[in-house]
């Protein structure tokens, strides 16, 4: 190896590289779990609100149901596509059969089990109601 009095006006641009090298591997290794953890972040999000939307839907369409005198259980769950129908909770107000312009409803919730690594784990409930006037039913 050379002694750095031996090195030309050049080399030391070598020298610089392969340190700046390792100053690099060392912040990438620092900013990995921070990067890591909103990675994972954005995706149980993204499942968080994937599961918002179904259980709207399902409240939504388990209300039309239920005010056209059909099952809104039924309904609700057969909207909840990819959610699990056991761990759905539907719950009716109104009574059927119900009279015709009476407001009734249905509550949809969900429980999201999230785990998100250097942050923990959890559930978020999600829930939703849906409301309507009766269209059947006694007048």
């Amino acid at each position: 190896m050379r002694a750095t009095s031996d090195l030309t006006p050049g080399d030391d641009t070598v020298i610089r590289r392969v340190r700046e090298r390792g100053v690099v591997a060392i912040e990438f290794a620092l900013l990995l779990p921070l990067l890591l953890l909103i990675l994972f972040s954005i995706f149980e999000f993204a499942r968080g609100y994937n599961a918002r939307v179904t259980v709207t839907h399902a409240a939504r369409e388990g209300v039309r149901a239920y005010a056209l005198g059909e099952d809104a259980v039924a309904a609700a769950s057969s909207a909840a596509g990819a959610l699990n129908p056991g761990s759905m909770t539907i719950t009716t107000t109104g009574g059927q059969p119900c009279t015709i312009g009476s407001p009734v409803t249905v509550t949809v919730s969900y429980p999201v089990q999230y785990s998100i690594p250097f942050f923990g784990t959890g559930t978020w409930t999600v829930a939703d109601t849906g409301s309507m006037r009766c269209e059947v039913g006694n007048p």
